[in-house]
């Protein structure tokens, strides 16, 4: 082979692995595959008096086969979001490597430095999410 068939082979296969990477990072997925190797969580509503956290396994369990129900699509463009401070509840995860902290809106779901994404059969249950919160607050 020729050495210019080479690069053109190596350009290739690169620009095939990046269009995967983004196709893979775009895709509609369910939304508790966005969350990985959970060890525990931090719930937050409206202030900093309703915030408790948990590392138990029941709990943790619980909050994914609720997540996994939704659907998500990355959003490419999100400009011009504005969240209202009573529509956002607010959760950080922390797995084995890192904590993500993550905003819940209507159909919105914000996880900073990571991207925003757009809930596809949504609106998320609020309700179920207070409750949950109100069933393991007590826990703690």
């Amino acid at each position: 082979m020729s050495k210019k068939t080479v690069i053109y082979l190596i350009i290739g296969v690169l620009a095939i692995g990046f269009l995967l990477v983004k196709y893979i990072e775009y895709k509609e997925k369910s939304l508790d595959e966005l969350f990985t190797n959970v060890k525990s969580f931090s719930f937050e509503s409206h202030n900093d008096d309703d915030r408790w956290t948990t590392d138990k396994r029941e709990a943790i369990d619980e909050l994914k086969m609720f997540l996994s129900q939704y659907q998500v699509k990355k959003m490419k463009d999100p400009k011009g979001i504005v969240y209202s401070a009573e529509a956002v509840l607010w959760m950080n995860i922390h797995t084995k490597n890192k904590t993500l902290m993550v905003f819940f809106d209507k159909d919105r779901i914000h996880l900073p430095g990571i991207g925003y994404y757009n809930v596809l059969n949504g609106p998320i249950d609020k309700g179920w999410l207070q409750s949950f919160s109100e069933k393991y607050v007590d826990e703690n």
